[in-house]
């Protein structure tokens, strides 16, 4: 992942979208909803059986499917807007529902999901949290060229890594080695199939969960800036201590960071 070329922490939005839309038509087309059985294993980690298992099998698969493809669909929809605003590209609905609260900029209420009616969300922003985060960005793309994301996979959703692998190579263009949560090493194959175009360009690799030494190994390379978990407080502080002893120049809140 290291030697990736060119660089993800370099590429423009334009060439980051393209490779959303080629994981986006991955999920319209390609057979990742029956690869490795993993719907069906997702129901025996659940311990169903008979028809309450085959409707666990369609819900899985219809749920990841619509967290994946909202997920895809607002980051181009968003992103092409930011590109093209001034060409008559929609205002993604988030953006549009605009208002001020005090010095605050409010955007929402806007539906959550397609399979969640009824519940809805709003972002509250103000100028100097928005002022900090621009220039953050700024410093991160310089220096995470070269640099690499671990994320450790969730025990509790199938389709929450994969979400946490999108985040983490569109939207801050890292380059990512998944491990997966033991309980969902299944994951791998479905993973595989709708993640080809990172793959074969060199942003993202995956592992199955061997043992908690060689995860030691993992997160203490030099190569690994930034580590995604879903997890447990005690998880949390766990990998903390650890890229705390890789990492002794850093500061405590860099590593939590």
């Amino acid at each position: 992942l290291k030697d990736e070329t060119p660089p993800l922490a370099t590429l423009p939005d334009e060439d980051v979208v393209t490779i959303a839309k080629e994981i986006l038509q991955n999920i319209y087309t390609k057979e990742w909803s029956e690869a490795g059985q993993w719907s069906a294993l997702e129901a025996n980690l659940y311990k169903l059986s008979g028809s309450a298992a085959a409707n666990s099998v369609a819900a899985g698969k219809l749920v990841m499917s619509t967290a994946l493809t909202d997920y895809l669909r607002t980051f181009i929809d968003a992103t092409e807007y930011k590109l093209g605003k001034d060409t008559g590209v929609k205002e993604p609905e988030l953006l549009s529902k605009k208002r001020s609260v005090g010095d605050d900029l409010v955007y929402g209420p806007v539906n959550v999901s397609s399979t969640l009616p009824g519940n809805t969300f709003e972002v509250w922003t103000s100028s100097s949290a928005n002022m900090k985060i621009k220039e953050k960005d700024n410093e991160k793309s310089s220096s995470e060229a070269g640099k690499v994301a671990v994320v450790l996979g969730a025990g509790n959703q199938s389709f929450l890594t994969i979400i946490d692998v999108f985040d983490n190579v569109l939207r801050h263009r890292r380059p990512v080695i998944l491990k997966h949560h033991p309980l969902r090493a299944w994951l791998a194959a479905p993973y595989a199939m709708i993640l080809d175009p990172l793959i074969k360009r060199g942003y993202f690799s995956q592992c199955e969960d061997v043992s908690v030494e060689v995860t030691k190994m993992l997160l203490s390379h030099p190569s690994v800036k930034h580590v995604h978990i879903t997890g447990s407080f005690g998880t949390a502080k766990a990998v903390e201590d650890i890229l705390q002893k890789a990492n002794p120049a850093f500061s405590s809140a860099k590593v939590q960071s």
